[in-house]
């Protein structure tokens, strides 16, 4: 999708979407490719990579169950919030 697009559908400002955008790919959880289509400007697609995000937002919930079914200090260690 482009970034018009992404703002469409999502209802973020511009900047926090290229922002947004920016961390995603500097992490590898999303890509760009620029598509020269014949027309005075070249466009920009996005694209996420889901797979490499859902385990992402559960390991909070992971670590979570560990400690309260182990109890092991070493797990409440990692999750402590500074």
């Amino acid at each position: 999708m482009t970034l018009v697009e992404i703002g469409r559908q999502s209802g973020l400002p511009r900047t926090t979407l290229s922002e947004a955008l920016t961390v995603l790919i500097q992490h590898q959880l999303a890509r760009w490719a620029a598509v020269d289509e014949g027309t005075a400007a070249e466009k920009v697609y996005y694209e996420c990579f889901f797979d490499d995000i859902y385990p992402l937002i559960r390991y909070g919930q992971e670590i979570q169950l560990a400690e309260k079914y182990t109890g092991l200090p070493e797990v409440h260690y990692y999750t402590r919030k500074y």
